[in-house]
């Protein structure tokens, strides 16, 4: 079965929807991101398999947020907290591509690659 990447963008875009959060596409971009406090996944016009998986990541926080279990405030400050955040968000990802018939393919090479960024510096957010 041949993929149809711009079906699975869309797909994800309304579970992204459901969990209250708005996509907003930017060919200004090179790497996806949230912002909780306007509710935003914003995601580069790059739609390749890459851009997919972290897509789903950021949908993951989304997630973690609306059951109410992501500490905004902890996560700009704590080390430690944000690293399992990270984390969570990466293990949601890996499901809704699952779910959704998405190829997992190099999902936990890139996720790693992504993840291990933390962990070479002591990353906070200004508060």
């Amino acid at each position: 079965m041949q993929r149809n990447i711009q079906t699975e963008f869309e797909n994800l875009c309304k579970i992204a929807e459901q969990y209250g959060f708005n996509v907003k596409v930017s060919g200004f971009i090179k790497f996806n991101g949230i912002v909780f406090q306007s509710k935003e996944i914003w995601v580069s016009s790059n739609l390749d398999l890459k851009t997919i998986h972290a897509f789903t990541h950021e949908i993951g926080h989304a997630k973690d947020f609306d059951k109410g279990s992501f500490n905004l405030e902890k996560y700009k400050s704590n080390y430690n907290y944000r690293l399992i955040k990270e984390a969570i968000a990466w293990w949601y990802g890996f499901f809704f591509c699952k779910h959704q018939g998405i190829s997992t393919k190099g999902y936990f090479q890139h996720a790693y690659k992504m993840w291990k960024n933390y962990l070479k510096k002591n990353v906070l957010l200004p508060k």
